[in-house]
């Protein structure tokens, strides 16, 4: 994005001020102040008592007081407006034209450090500072890619071609089999194996016996990583044995989580906390979470044309944990809250999703779940944010929710599978909570059937009856018959 499409600018009485609800004059808002306060008595004096109330307004902010901070634009040196800035911002800016020509028209020049040689001018930063500027995020990535693969030794090569070659294409985010592959290799460096031939099942074993040592976790659960790796390599001609990663041996046993839908006191408590917020973006995200079970990737995902607020329906689309497309339902709830979010959304706002964030861009997952956690938690962060909440929240309990209540509500299992996108039977089974009256009532349910039954074939008289009792039942009639 250019340095001038970042900064956003409102119109008179358009927004309002954080602290005080007074409507603003015209103004710009860039990334260095994302809000802005009405310079009104009251909030230029009392920041200080405003600063626990900050918090859980504007997270990740700094209050600057009158007079304290000039403004480091080329040839300005006024000093900046009092209120709330970026608390990741070191540099403040009096508005939004000095913070363009300084942050569009920077004085000092730097070269990439990730080999490429390209030169480009910015700011001073801790990070130029200490000598690793790069040109953007991709030369970043380049950089911390090869200097793991320095780090792999002898193996540098064959990860290179597996990273470069199969895993680009193989995974929907190939970097997340850096975080198993990556180890495995240093791991084998480290303990002076040479080729790859001469890894081997024992070898297997060790690594995982010493990420468990040292308390690593993430190979236990990524060792099909590993197999795939070793996979290719003997498709391509490079290991000439069997994959030393065995499934019997190597592979962790898996723990099945029991079912942990809200209670109906928590379902309540969401609300009251959510009402309590009034942020529609907040309460079409539960109420769409609860009734249509979706994840709060899917939710982020939404366009304005996937939901059908007058059929009741709404289109998940790729990408998703299960990478197929499905439609899903929602209840009355959802629908006025989706009116709610769709008359509220920016008129500026320059895409299609259906939530914002606080810049007027696409909500994204991190946002959200920390909106949510704000909204709902007694602390965030290790800091008091609501006096009354939940001590740690999760929006994927929403779909255990739904997933429960379908199937108390009597859906079946080939229904609830293509509303939650489940892929098998096992997988939908473990969002579904069975109470202990259920138990129960079910339990007694079929024992009495059962009594019923067995009493039944005491007297003969069973409704499954055998090919000769049944011969003989019909020849009795018929002698019957022909008596009369």
């Amino acid at each position: 994005m250019k340095h001038r499409e970042r900064i956003r600018s409102f119109l008179a009485g358009e927004t309002q001020c954080i602290l005080c609800n007074v409507p603003l004059p015209a103004h710009d808002n860039w990334p260095g102040k994302r809000v802005h306060t009405c310079q009104g008595l009251a909030c230029v004096s009392d920041l200080d008592a405003l600063a626990d109330r900050l918090k859980s307004l504007a997270p990740g902010s700094v209050l600057v007081h009158p007079n304290s901070e000039l403004c480091c634009g080329p040839k300005c040196g006024r000093f900046v407006d009092c209120g709330i800035y970026n608390s990741r911002s070191r540099e403040f800016c009096c508005c939004s034209e000095c913070w363009y020509r300084k942050d569009a028209n920077p004085t000092a020049t730097y070269v990439c450090v990730c080999g490429c040689g390209m030169t480009f001018r910015g700011n001073r930063s801790t990070s130029r500072r200490k000598g690793t500027a790069f040109f953007d995020f991709d030369h970043r990535a380049k950089y911390l890619l090869e200097m793991h693969i320095t780090q792999c030794g002898d193996f540098g090569d064959i990860v290179r071609d597996y990273l470069g070659t199969f895993a680009a294409f193989h995974y929907r985010r190939p970097k997340s089999v850096e975080g198993s592959i990556f180890p495995f290799i240093k791991w084998c460096a480290e303990n002076g194996l040479k080729n790859i031939s001469d890894i081997n099942p024992t070898t297997i074993s060790k690594y995982l016996a010493s990420c468990k040592q040292t308390g690593r976790k993430t190979p236990h659960y990524r060792i099909s990583a590993l197999a795939t790796f070793f996979f290719w390599a003997i498709a391509e001609e490079r290991y000439p044995h069997g994959n030393p990663v065995v499934n019997r041996i190597h592979a962790p046993r898996r723990s099945s989580t029991a079912p942990r839908p809200l209670s109906d006191g928590e379902l309540a408590l969401m609300w009251q906390l959510l009402g309590r917020k009034n942020d529609p973006r907040l309460l079409f995200a539960a109420s769409i979470a609860e009734e249509a079970g979706l994840r709060i990737g899917e939710i982020c995902n939404l366009r304005l044309d996937d939901v059908d607020a007058s059929a009741q329906r709404v289109f998940v689309r790729l990408p998703n944990k299960s990478n197929k497309e499905r439609y899903s339902l929602f209840g009355a709830r959802t629908a006025e809250y989706f009116r709610r979010v769709h008359s509220a959304r920016p008129e500026n706002a320059s895409h299609d999703h259906l939530l914002w964030d606080c810049l007027c861009g696409p909500m994204r997952i991190a946002s959200l779940r920390r909106a949510l956690r704000l909204a709902l938690c007694k602390t965030y962060l290790n800091r008091a944010v609501n006096e009354v909440g939940f001590d740690r929240w999760s929006t994927h309990r929403l779909r255990h929710n739904m997933a429960t209540s379908m199937r108390r509500g009597g859906a079946t299992v080939a229904t609830l599978m293509s509303v939650g996108g489940w892929q098998s039977m096992d997988a939908a089974g473990s969002y579904i909570e069975v109470t202990n009256d259920e138990h129960q009532r079910e339990y007694e349910a079929a024992m009495e059937r059962a009594r019923k039954a067995r009493s039944s074939e005491q007297r003969g008289d069973s409704a499954i009856l055998t090919p000769m009792q049944l011969l003989e039942r019909v020849t009795r009639t018929d002698e019957k018959e022909h008596c009369a």
